[in-house]
Parts: C-alpha cells; structure tokens; sequence
C-alpha cells in the first residue's frame, strides 16, 4: 500500500496514536524554511510524537467502557527492507554508509488504569522529515465501536454494519470508500424520514419528491428531520465530492469531521426519543397519582 502524506498536523497524540489511519505518512518540514530550519521542525515533530504524555483517556474494549491509559515508549534501530526511504538515526550527520541501511521505529504500548492486563499498542517508522503508523491494536475502528453501539438499535442492522464498514476502512487508510458508506447512512435517515410522514402518501409529492436533488429533498422534508441536519446538508454534498472528486488523502483528512456530523444527527435523534419516552411515562405515572388521589378523596 502507497502510504499516502499530511504535512505539519496539529494532531493530539490521542489522535495520533490512537485515531490516525495506517500508511498515511505525517510530514514536519513544510519545505519553504532554509534546510536547517527544515530540520528542526522535523525532529521538533517526530520528537514531539515519540516522547508520549503520562496517560491519555480513551475506550478501552476488554473493559468495555471509557478508562484512562499509561503510556510507555520503545525504539528499535533495525535493518531498512529494500524500497523503503533512508531512514532517521539519532544522529544522521555522522551516519557510515552501514547506517544508511537501517531505519528506527517505535511503539506506544498503553495499559488501561482499570485492568493492567488490558493494552493497546501502536506502531510507527520513522524517516528524516517524517513518520509512518504500520500498525496499531486494537484497531481505531474497534475503539470507534464502543460508541457505536448505541446506534445500532436506531440504525438496524444494515446501517449499523455501513456505518461500522466507514470507520473500517477509515482506520485502514481507505479514505474514499468510507465517504461511500457515510453517504449511504446520510441517504438513509433522509429516506427513512420520507417513508414515515403521512404527506408523503400524496402523489403529487411523491413525485416532487423522486426528482428533486438531496438539498431540495432535505428542505421538503424540514419539519421531520434533525435540526443539524437540516442546517448542515452540505454535509452530502461535501461526501459526494469526496467519492467523485477528491483523493484518498483528502478524504482521510475530512473524515473525522463528517463522522462526527453523522454521530451529531445520530445522537438528535436518539435525544429526542428519550425525551419522549420520559414525557410518556412521566404523563402516565402522573395520571396514576392523580386518580389515586381522586379516588382517596371520596367520601367513604
């Protein structure tokens, strides 16, 4: 796999560590500063990424619930396989021509404050001007997962498993395909929106319906939607640039945002089915009181 680049991010190392996609190489010199400034915004970065915080909070999927994690460091300077960029040493100026040959990389082992037998890890190359994350356990989609659970029941199953299929392939570096999958769970809450309202038996409105464009059937539909995401529909147009026009990089690089557009809608929805569901049982338990009452009342 080509593993594609993102210069200078100001990424957390949580999200680096835990969220960033595989192969999507993270470049710290923005190559317009003299070579020696060039240099040190490089290692300034890498340093930056190796040396981990105390502890970070995160999922933790034995546990199955939100816990807080220590970080631990370890390096490794091992033999370059053939096709891979000359790699960083802790002191490339005086590197011998066997040097040149070997590349260093490091890993992040975190163990959850809860259980100390559960861990993460996470595993990263580095380069000159730059580092490559080649692996990570569990998977971001994993971690993503925990709070995905609370859609499955509003999504179902086939929604639930394309919206889990997104986060896949997000945490693999497949940035287009996930935009694919978001979209198809955008479509489906404006459709499942459109079967439920009763002016949608009109024939005539049907029709309006079937050749209107996604942001005209969004508006139709105003009253019966979340409020996000009548107020953020370029959301669809933005992921179907995404599929049509923009690279894998570009993709990867806007999905987090979307995503969380998405778990937004998810969660309005969710919010207001258990407003409702308070307000009936509050509505029912009150009408219990007050015939209880009513009745207690009468002469005997």
């Amino acid at each position: 796999m080509t593993a594609e680049s993102t210069r200078t991010p100001t990424i957390t190392h949580k999200q680096f560590y835990l969220e960033w996609p595989l192969y999507k190489r993270v470049e710290f010199s923005p190559g317009h500063e003299s070579s020696v400034e060039n240099t040190k915004i490089a290692i300034d970065g890498i340093e930056r990424f190796k040396n981990p915080p105390a502890d970070i909070d995160s999922y933790c999927v034995q546990c199955n619930k939100e816990s807080s994690f220590k970080l631990f460091r370890t390096a490794q300077i091992i033999k370059a396989p053939q096709g891979l960029h000359p790699m960083r040493l802790s002191n490339p100026a005086n590197s011998t021509k066997t040097d040149k040959e070997l590349y260093e990389y490091f890993g992040i082992s975190m163990e959850c404050k809860l259980n100390s037998s559960h861990k993460m890890y996470a595993l990263f190359l580095l380069d000159l001007t730059s580092i490559l994350k080649i692996g990570q356990w569990p998977s971001s989609s994993d971690l993503k997962g925990g709070n995905e659970k609370k859609y499955q029941r509003l999504l179902g199953s086939k929604k639930y498993s394309e919206l889990k299929s997104a986060t896949r392939l997000f945490s693999g570096g497949v940035g287009i395909g996930s935009f694919v999958y978001l979209r198809r769970i955008f479509e489906g809450l404006v459709f499942d929106a459109y079967e439920r309202v009763p002016i949608a038996r009109d024939a005539i409105f049907r029709q309006q319906f079937e050749i209107a464009r996604m942001d005209e059937r969004i508006d139709m539909l105003r009253e019966y939607l979340p409020e996000f995401l009548t107020a953020n529909k370029k959301v669809y147009a933005i992921l179907s640039k995404g599929i049509h026009e923009l690279s894998d990089d570009e993709c990867l690089r806007y999905f987090e945002v979307l995503y969380c557009g998405i778990e937004a809608i998810l969660d309005e929805i969710i919010e207001k089915e258990e407003r409702e569901n308070k307000a009936k049982k509050a509505e029912y338990a009150l009408g219990k009181i007050r015939g209880t009452l009513k009745n207690s009342s009468k002469p005997k």
